[in-house]
Order: structure tokens, then sequence, then C-alpha cells
């Protein structure tokens, strides 16, 4: 009996796949008997759905609800847009396809070329702009980007056909067309001129000498030292009474604080006790100036003329040696200025005149002294 059963149901599973007769759900039968059906008002809510993603250039999504559409209410409008949107759809997803997503690193590193392409764009340097720019179209390849290498082309490519201007070449002057310089007109600039190179080169030899010292120093610290007081310096000229700076330090402040009496004694001390020193006259020449003793005072600015100009090796020399060079040569001034018009004459050149005269006594003639002094005391010495 089973055996009968179970041939039986074989038999029936087979007719049942043979025709095709498999069973339907009644809800995919409900969904395509529907779709058979006219709907024109939904199929007027789908196409203005797929209108509105058409312009927002979603044309996948404007598609699919136009074939909607059209399965709703199969007219000839709705087959002409579902043929344009496919043709639409196709070519987006080909140009997005083609064209890969750019990361945020390389958007970061188009975006500081640009930015240095836009500084040397402002500074006319094009090439350079240009450059930069086409790296940041290749990292980033937007339309602003492209724009940019387009324009700055264009302005190189103009800026390079330009004609280059053509630098003149020097032109070596004639003998008959360089002036004469006569060297005795200029004497006196090249004679100072050479005085202050070798004054420069001295202060130079000082300077190098003065670093050269220090560089094995680590940094000093500088104490700064307040003024000293009155009592201070009394202490010090009493300790040492032959120091003529502190005992002039003592008279200028016994001056400030309206001492004069004391400050009197102390430079008529001085000028006595150092006859060969001109600074002794001259603090106590300026001192009577102050006050109107312009007789007092013309005499001690004479003693110390007199002590400046005469021994001239007390102020010329160092450590027995001499701080100018040239000293030598100012002594004899006169002969040698004589021996150079004398071979000037016999060279047929012309007469350069008297030699000028530096540092000498004057006579009733005072009326350029204003110009060297401020105080009218002074001027009237």
């Amino acid at each position: 009996m089973s055996r009968f059963n179970f041939i039986w149901t074989l038999r029936l599973c087979i007719a049942l796949f043979i025709t095709s007769a498999l069973p339907i759900e009644p809800s995919q039968a409900f969904v395509f008997a529907q779709s058979k059906k006219k709907n024109p008002a939904q199929a007027t809510k789908y196409a203005k759905r797929g209108s509105a993603k058409a312009k927002k250039k979603d044309y996948r999504g404007a598609l699919a609800d136009y074939k909607r559409a059209y399965q709703l209410n199969p007219n000839a409008n709705y087959k002409k847009r579902v043929q344009q949107l496919t043709s639409l759809a196709k070519k987006q997803s080909g140009s997005k396809s083609g064209g890969s997503k750019v990361s945020k690193k390389r958007a970061a590193q188009a975006a500081q070329y640009a930015k240095r392409a836009n500084a040397k764009a402002k500074k006319k340097d094009y090439a350079g702009a240009l450059k930069d720019y086409q790296r940041a179209a290749k990292l980033n390849p937007t339309a602003a980007n492209q724009k940019r290498v387009k324009q700055l082309a264009n302005i190189v490519k103009k800026s390079g056909s330009a004609p280059k201007r053509r630098t003149a070449k020097a032109t070596m002057p004639k003998v008959s067309n360089i002036p004469t310089i006569s060297p005795v007109k200029y004497a006196n600039d090249i004679y100072n001129i050479a005085e202050g190179f070798e004054m420069s080169t001295r202060n130079l030899a000082r300077a190098t000498s003065i670093l050269e010292e220090k560089q094995s120093k680590k940094v000093e610290f500088v104490n700064l030292q307040k003024t000293p007081t009155t009592s201070e310096l009394e202490n010090a000229a009493r300790l040492e009474p032959n120091d003529f700076r502190k005992q002039v330090d003592l008279a200028r402040n016994y001056e400030a604080n309206g001492r004069f009496n004391d400050s009197k004694e102390i430079y008529l001390k001085l000028a006595a006790q150092n006859p060969r020193n001109a600074d002794a006259h001259f603090h106590l020449g300026s001192y009577y100036a102050r006050f109107d003793q312009l007789t007092k005072a013309r005499h001690a600015f004479d003693e110390a003329l007199d002590v400046h100009l005469l021994p001239q090796s007390s102020i010329l020399c160092l450590d027995q040696q001499l701080i100018p060079s040239f000293v030598g040569r100012l002594e004899t001034m006169t002969e040698d200025w004589k021996r150079l018009k004398h071979q000037l004459r016999r060279e047929g050149l012309p007469n350069p005149g008297n030699s000028p005269q530096k540092n000498v006594r004057r006579g009733d003639n005072h009326r350029d002294v204003p110009i060297y002094f401020n105080d009218p005391g002074l001027v009237r010495i």
C-alpha cells in the first residue's frame, strides 16, 4: 500500500512541474494585476517627482519615477522623457566612473599649490604660478584650477613672445676725450682721504684685537654704578691729592651744588701745581668766563694755548711713540710746499698758490669766531 501511494505522489509532482502550475503568492498576483491597470493621477505624481529630481541632476532617480509613470499611463510624452533620461543617466554614470573622487589630502595639497601660485602671480612670476597651478589641477582637477591654468598659460605666452631689450655694450673712451686732472687741485682732498684710510685701518686693527681677546671669554655682566656723592668725591680727592681727574670731578661737583668758592680754590690749586698742563688753565678760564671775568678768563686761556702749542710731543705721543704718522710732514710743510711750487713751475704746471694753514694764532680778525662758539663770553675773548 505504501508503494502505491509513493508512486501516485511522484506522478502528481511530475505533472505539476511539467504544467508549471506552481502556486503564486497573493501579494505578487495583486501587484502584477495592479500594474496592468491605468492610473493617470498616480502617473502625474511620479512625473512631477521625476522632473524635480531631473532639475537636481539626479537622472537615475528621475528615470525610475518616469518609468513608473509610463507603466501607470503609457503615453508618448512619458516615453520620450524616459528615453531622454536614459541617455542622461548613462552619461552621468560614465563621467562618475571615469573620474575618481579626490581625497581630502590631495585637495589640501592642491589648495596649498594654488595659494602659492597666487602669491607668485602677485609678484608677476607668472611662470612659477603656472607650474604651481598645473600641479594643483593635477591633484584636484576642478574647473577653477583648470581656468587659472589657461589664463596663466596665455599670460606666459604673451610675455615670452615680447621682444627682449638689448643691453648696450660699454665703449672705451678715447684718450683725447679723457679730461686732464691736476694733482695740485686735489692735493688736499687726496691727503684727507689717505689719512682717513689710515685712521680706519688703525681702528679696524684695534677692534680686531679686542674681538680676538673676547672670543674665548663668556658673556660679561656690566655693573652700573651710581653717580658718586659729594662726600665720596671728597674722600677720593683727600686720599689721592695728586690725581688730577679726581680733583676736577670734585670741583665740578662743587659748581653743580653752588659751592663756587670751593671749586675756584681747587682750580687755582691745580693751575699752580700743574703749570704745564693745558687742562688746568682751561678749567680755570672756563670758571672765570662763567662769571663774566673776561680778563682773567682770557689770561687763563692764553696760558692753556701756550702750553698746548709749544710741547707738541706731550699731546701727540703715547708711550714715547707718535700717534699720527704725518706729524713729521706737518713740521716741514712750508719747505715741502716751496719745493712743490718749484717743481711745478719747472714742469710748466700752474702755480698752486700759498699753502693752507691750520691751527695758527689769529690776528685782529674775529668775524668767524661766532660760528664755532655759542657762548657770547667766549666770542668776546
